[in-house]
């Protein structure tokens, strides 16, 4: 419960710091990321603690969301690169940075 107070507690503070749009955002995006691996955590746990799950098990959960959380954070960071790049080359228009 704590994380996902954290989650709506982060989505509320730069709410303000964001422009209304029509379109996700970056932000958008990432936390949507980000609130989708504390659901599944929460999920797997909920799951390991109702199957008695053994620490094997545990393992493989925790290797998966771990690489889940790695996996979307090297996604966010070579879009960025990317369009940094592509900054530099020419000014892209707002649309393509918030694909």
């Amino acid at each position: 419960a704590a994380f996902v107070l954290t989650m709506v507690a982060f989505k509320t503070a730069i709410a303000g710091l964001v422009p209304a749009i029509n379109y996700l955002t970056w932000v958008d995006k990432h936390s949507l990321m980000c609130l989708m691996m504390v659901f599944l955590a929460v999920t797997c746990s909920a799951l390991e603690y109702v199957l008695s799950a053994t620490r094997e098990a545990d393992a493989v959960v925790v290797s998966a969301l771990v690489a889940y959380w790695l996996s979307v954070q090297l996604y966010f960071a070579a879009r960025a690169k990317r369009n940094l790049s592509s900054m530099r080359d020419g000014s892209p228009s707002h649309t393509d940075m918030a694909r």
